[in-house]
C-alpha cells in the first residue's frame, strides 16, 4: 500500500508491517505497530507525524470544549499553555468564548492559537498544560479544525458549537457551509471532514 507520512505529501510504499516482532498484513487504529517505509529515513522522522492514506492539511486555529480540573487557577481571556495532541506538542494561547474568565471544574467553549500548525481532526483529544508543563490545566476535544477567527463571539456561534459536540456529519456539514461566503464543492467538504 501507499501512505503518507504527514506533514511530507510525498507518497511512500510500505515493505513490510509488524506487531510484536511479528509480521503482520494489518494494523489498526490503536495498535502498537512498526511500519518499514521504502525511501523513508529516520532522520526525516519526527514526533507529531501520522501514517494516513491521504493528505490532511495542518492547522494554527481550532475551535474545542475544554474541561478544567478543580485545583486548576481561573483561566482568562488569553491563557498561554502547553498545547498536546497525539504525539504532538507546542506552545499555545486559549481564547475564552463567551465569559472573560473561567472557574475551576467547569467545561466552556475556547478557540485555541498554535503556536505552529499542527495534524489535528475533529474529534481529536487533547490536553492543555501551563507553560512550564509542570501542571496539566484540563483538556478536551477539538470541535472544529476550521474555524474563523472569533474576535467578539456572540450565543449564536456557542449554540452551534454546543450543535457540533454532540451533533453528526449533518451538522458539521451545514456549519462548514455556513462558514463560507461562496459555494462549497464537495471535494472540499471532504478534506474538510476527514
Amino acid at each position: 500500500d501507499t501512505v503518507f507520512v504527514l506533514p511530507f505529501t510525498k507518497p511512500f510504499r510500505i515493505r513490510n508491517m509488524q506487531r510484536f516482532h511479528q509480521d503482520t498484513e494489518t494494523v489498526a487504529c490503536g495498535d502498537r505497530a512498526s511500519v518499514n517505509l521504502m525511501g523513508f529515513s529516520r532522520q526525516d522522522f519526527a514526533p507529531g507525524m501520522m501514517l494516513s492514506n491521504q493528505i490532511i492539511e495542518s492547522t494554527a486555529l481550532v475551535d474545542a470544549e475544554i474541561s478544567l480540573f478543580p485545583e486548576t487557577p481561573p483561566l482568562h481571556t488569553w491563557t498561554q499553555g502547553l498545547f498536546f495532541a497525539g504525539t504532538q506538542r507546542c506552545q499555545a494561547k486559549i481564547h475564552l468564548l463567551g465569559q472573560a474568565s473561567n472557574q475551576p471544574n467547569q467545561t466552556r467553549f475556547v478557540q485555541i492559537h498554535l503556536e505552529k500548525p499542527a495534524l489535528i481532526l475533529n474529534g481529536d483529544r487533547f490536553i492543555f498544560r501551563n507553560s512550564s508543563g509542570t501542571q496539566t490545566l484540563g483538556g478536551g476535544q477539538i470541535l472544529d479544525v476550521w474555524p474563523l477567527h472569533h474576535r467578539k463571539p456572540k450565543a449564536a456561534l456557542l449554540r452551534k458549537l454546543a450543535l457540533l459536540k454532540n451533533g453528526g456529519l449533518a451538522d458539521y456539514i451545514e456549519h462548514e457551509v455556513e462558514k463560507s461566503h461562496d459555494v462549497v464543492s464537495l471535494e472540499r467538504l471532504a478534506k474538510r471532514l476527514v
